[in-house]
């Protein structure tokens, strides 16, 4: 379920404003629902796919600070990517992750 709502997540385009909150309106459902499960493994993959979700609802401006500030990029980095094209500002933000991109991989 997790891969089928992350590929879904990869399909559309997000506006920062009201489709990035319905996203995490959403997120946060299938977070709660998580929550009730007995499995740990259920639980860290819904919280991992809503800190996914958390890249379209932070500004242009403040990108690389939630790229760098996390683990996004050391546990979904091919999916991360693949979500930022999906944002609708991607054109402002494609010069940053690529500089953030080529950082991360001489680390």
């Amino acid at each position: 379920m997790n891969r089928a709502i992350l590929e879904h997540m990869k399909t559309i385009k997000i506006t920062l404003g009201l489709g990035g909150i319905k996203l995490m309106r959403d997120m946060k459902e299938y977070q709660m629902m998580a929550d009730h499960c007995q499995s740990a493994r259920i639980r860290s993959y819904f919280e991992g796919l809503r800190e996914l979700g958390n890249v379209f609802i932070v500004p242009a401006e403040n990108i690389v600070d939630l790229l760098e500030s996390g683990d996004l990029l050391k546990r979904h980095p091919q999916d991360l990517k693949d979500l930022l094209r999906m944002r609708h500002d991607f054109h402002l933000i494609s010069s940053r992750v690529t500089l953030l991109e080529i950082a991360s991989d001489s680390s």
